[in-house]
């Protein structure tokens, strides 16, 4: 079963964010702006990830909290996406617009950037037209990273960082001792 990621971006109270996030799974990482979540094996309870995507979305119109969602088989995609269109009081970002994103999301300092645009490539579609082993030997070892995310290769993990607000402890015995003698 392949892993899914969602991401929420959106300005408003985290809190809100969060509970959202916890009707859909326990593995949460808050980020600044901001939630990432595991939605690996939803497809069977909702369905595809556009589908999955559509039912966050329905939860954020709910509460009354804007955003914007995304759902990707990598955290690094997630995220990409669900950046994008900030500002924006609720949208869906699809995985085919990964390959339409600009160049200055993933990282790239501003001096090869400058260099990119100057040769026409403006977006991961372009990028990738480029081979791997010309960037790295252009760029150093490096720039793998940045490959990488645009060959949407999960180097990325969801951190829980959550605390749980409550801890309990049960002290009685599954079974009552009877012989203390022994």
């Amino acid at each position: 079963m392949p892993k899914l990621y969602a991401c929420i971006i959106s300005a408003d109270a985290k809190d809100e964010l969060l509970s959202i996030a916890h009707q859909f799974s326990a593995r949460i990482e808050t980020l600044e702006d901001g939630v990432l979540f595991d939605v690996g094996g939803l497809e069977r309870l909702i369905g595809k990830p556009d589908q999955i995507a559509q039912n966050i979305l329905e939860h954020l119109k709910t509460n009354n909290i804007s955003g914007n969602v995304a759902v990707a088989s990598t955290v690094d995609t997630a995220i990409l996406l669900a950046r994008q269109k900030k500002g924006v009081n609720h949208t869906i970002a699809t995985p085919d617009e990964f390959q339409k994103l600009p160049l200055r999301d993933l990282g790239i300092a501003n001096d090869s950037i400058g260099i990119f645009n100057e040769l026409g490539i403006h977006n991961i579609e372009e990028l990738r037209q480029i081979p791997a082993d010309d960037l790295i030997n252009r760029y150093g070892q490096d720039f793998q990273k940045v490959l990488d995310v645009i060959g949407q290769n999960d180097r990325g993990f969801l951190t829980p960082n959550i605390k749980e607000s409550n801890v309990a402890w049960k002290y009685e015995l599954d079974f009552a001792v009877d012989d203390f003698e022994q």
